[in-house]
């Protein structure tokens, strides 16, 4: 056996690892992602922020549920001993997993995602009383997410 000739090979039996892992890409932007939910939770990305805080007067959205935890524990300590509901999930305004699923075959573009999306916040907004708190910012969370809506009026 000669030691450092010649690429690695792989041991008897196994399969070599594909040569492209990097298999899902968007076809928005194009970027290349090694899984699928990987690439689904980018294309959230484009959406409007989907879930929200409890708390009537705040105006808090996000697109994971983690941050909303996280934004539990910082914002409302004083709420539940400063632990996060349960059930993070009920705090949907809108199924982004059915939208992205949508886009991805096909039936719904992007910008009709978007515009599907905005509408949905809208309703849930005058459902939970948040029309005055979510005002001027139905994207909800930082400016990129309304930066990145302009990808498609160029």
């Amino acid at each position: 056996m000669q030691v450092g000739h010649g690429p690695p090979q792989p041991a008897p039996g196994l399969d070599a690892a594909p040569a492209n892992t990097l298999q899902h890409s968007c076809h928005i932007c194009g970027r290349p992602f090694g899984r699928i939910q990987e690439r689904n939770r980018h294309l959230r990305a484009f959406l409007p922020h989907w879930i929200y805080c409890a708390f009537p007067q705040c105006p808090f959205r996000c697109d994971r549920h983690d941050l909303l935890a996280t934004h539990w524990r910082e914002e409302h300590s004083h709420a539940n001993g400063g632990q996060a509901p349960q059930q993070l999930e009920r705090y949907q305004i809108y199924d982004s997993n059915r939208l992205v699923t949508r886009i991805i075959s096909g039936d719904i573009t992007m910008e009709d995602a978007i515009v599907d999306a905005l509408s949905e916040v809208e309703k849930r907004a005058q459902e939970l009383g948040k029309q005055g708190v979510w005002a001027g910012n139905l994207w909800g969370g930082p400016s990129r997410r309304s930066q990145r809506a302009h990808v498609f009026e160029q």
